[in-house]
């Protein structure tokens, strides 16, 4: 389970990525944030560990860099129209699980148009991006950290500013130096107070003005700090579809397994030389599964595609379309 999930290219915007998650931990230290390489534990199955991390996200930072399209050079086509594309599938799985998406430009990147977008991805250059520079990282990373708030009701550190806002060494400006500015400033705060205060005791002189009543008036309560947000409700399955099912000439078992709303399934088509594995989860009554071919024993990812499915009034049958990029839709109807 993932609260923020981050997309990105290691070719691209890697390095960008690794900063701005350790900056989100340190912030948001209560939620849980998604990179690949840190979240997917050895021996894991890599689709169902991505699926399963964007399902229940909150939302998914998708940091574009210059070379996002396509970070080789020579192809005939960008990379972000292969069906097997990683970061195509991440974006495409979040449009259908209807989660929020923010795309993050580094490295001085501009927003793709949407020519240059494989069809499921159109909608993308539609949402407001926010921009990270290396020059104003503090600033940027503080207004990010509002964004991810107001789209997720993740509550950053109870006290102090923003993490990117506390000098780090990585920063351009050294820590020493920044911390001797901010403690010479709390010093001239403090004697100017002090001047202030003495001022007013001698112009008017009160039994009640006593140090101990200054002190009082001049520290505030602190403020209570506000509920936590109630999670996000599960998606509400209307049967579970745990188990095999299969098609009218049950040649092939698609294997289902639920746990709450989310659901996982696969399917060895062992004519073909190949499996497939979706996940997905109920939204509305209907079952939407993402899913990927991998050819066999090699595990090469093939075409990627969409099944959607509607139970029976009786809950025996499940009906609905199967769809593989760039084939037409097919109808599916599935029995226990």
């Amino acid at each position: 389970m993932a609260d923020i999930f981050v997309s990105y290219r290691r070719e691209d915007g890697g390095g960008h990525a690794g900063r701005l998650v350790d900056d989100l931990r340190e912030h948001f230290q209560n939620a849980t944030i998604f990179q690949d390489v840190e979240s997917i534990h050895a021996g894991s199955d890599f689709v169902q560990a991505i699926g399963q991390a964007i399902a229940s996200a909150r939302v998914i930072l998708v940091i574009i860099g210059p070379d996002w399209l396509d970070p080789e050079t020579g192809r005939r086509h960008a990379r972000i129209h292969d069906s097997n594309d990683p970061v195509r599938s991440e974006i495409a799985w979040a449009f259908h699980y209807r989660r929020s998406v923010l795309p993050v430009l580094v490295g001085g990147a501009k927003m793709v148009a949407p020519e240059h977008l494989p069809p499921d991805l159109r909608y993308l250059p539609q949402i407001h991006a926010h921009e990270l520079s290396v020059t104003r990282w503090s600033y940027d990373m503080a207004q990010l950290a509002t964004k991810i708030t107001t789209l997720t009701g993740l509550r950053g550190r109870e006290s102090g500013p923003p993490v990117s806002l506390v000098p780090r060494r990585s920063q351009r400006r050294g820590w020493l130096a920044a911390m001797l500015w901010m403690f010479g400033g709390a010093l001239m705060l403090l004697f100017c107070s002090v001047v202030v205060n003495n001022q007013t005791k001698t112009d008017n002189p009160s039994p009640a003005n006593t140090d101990s009543t200054r002190q009082a008036a001049l520290v505030a309560p602190a403020p209570a700090p506000a509920p936590a947000p109630a999670p996000a409700p599960a998606p509400i399955a209307p049967l579970d579809v745990g188990g095999a099912w299969y098609e009218a000439d049950r040649a092939v078992p698609l294997q289902f397994e639920q746990s709450g709303g989310a659901v996982t399934m696969r399917a060895h088509l062992s004519s073909q030389q190949a499996m497939i594995a979706g996940h997905g989860q109920w939204i509305e009554g209907q079952l939407v599964l993402n899913l990927q071919t991998f050819s066999v024993p090699d595990g090469q990812q093939g075409v990627g595609g969409v099944m959607t499915l509607r139970p029976s009034a009786d809950q025996r049958h499940l009906s609905g379309t199967l769809q593989f990029t760039g084939q037409p839709p097919t109808t599916v109807n599935l029995d226990r």
